[in-house]
């Protein structure tokens, strides 16, 4: 999952990494400046952060504007996914 955000000269980059190959699944957010260097980067203390819980992470690091909308465009990201594997298992 990921959900990306520009802010003025800065991009917003929220990501979870989880996956069978991954040993330790985690939330990671990576704020890069205009030339794309990366200014600031944390990893999240635990990788099953509900949305609530995400965003209270993320309120420090990024404000509390930004961080509400990288959840939203999380969690719109997982609805869209949710249907569309809905929607193919239904067509099958």
């Amino acid at each position: 999952m990921r959900a990306t955000l520009e802010w003025g000269s800065e991009l917003f980059d929220l990501r979870y990494f989880g996956s069978e190959d991954m040993v330790v699944p985690a939330w990671w957010i990576g704020v890069f400046d205009a030339t794309g260097g990366l200014r600031r980067t944390a990893v999240s203390p635990r990788p099953d952060l509900s949305p609530t819980e995400l965003t209270l992470w993320l309120r420090p690091l990024v404000g509390f504007d930004l961080a509400e909308e990288l959840v939203r465009l999380v969690t719109e990201a997982v609805a869209t996914t949710r249907t569309e594997r809905r929607s193919a298992t239904e067509t099958r």
